[in-house]
């Protein structure tokens, strides 16, 4: 089963929401998220047995997507923009997805996404857009930068 109307945000290059009311906080912009140029993306939810990478949650604050870490052992839920500190999981689903690490790219997919270190958020690397992380720097791949993560976009 998967979910759209996930969006890349043209002042942070984050993936958010954009299902709900508002398009939530971003760090690069008072107004808000900017998905106005976006694809729409489609994001698969998970069950253990799937394929890909797990333990990706939407925070209900900010909008965004982010890695869990703290429930996947690494120690950080990452940097909230909305709130100054730790993204929030509350009622979110889980998702799984397509990394380079985990199985592959697969065709028809858009690559070029990473995972941010210190926010823990998936961005988009390939953009000549915004690209704002916490106290305005850029977003930081994680170590292990070859990492590479692909969106299917409806």
């Amino acid at each position: 089963m998967t979910q759209d109307q996930w969006r890349l945000c043209r002042a942070c290059a984050v993936l958010f929401y954009d299902g709900l009311h508002g398009t939530g906080v971003c760090v690069a912009s008072p107004s808000g998220h900017d998905g106005s140029a976006s694809a729409n993306y489609a994001l698969a939810h998970c069950d253990d047995d799937d394929i890909g990478e797990h333990g990706w949650r939407w925070c209900h604050v900010c909008q965004q997507l982010h890695f869990d870490s703290l429930r996947a052992g690494y120690g950080g839920a990452g940097w909230c923009p909305a709130t100054g500190g730790r993204h929030s999981s509350q009622g979110s689903r889980r998702y799984s997805l397509f990394c380079s690490s985990a199985g592959g790219l697969p065709p028809g997919t858009q690559v070029g996404w990473r995972w941010c270190e210190p926010c823990q958020s998936l961005w988009y690397a390939d953009t000549s857009g915004g690209n704002r992380c916490k106290n305005g720097l850029p977003h930081e791949a994680t170590r292990d930068y070859k990492n590479q993560y692909s969106l299917k976009q409806v």
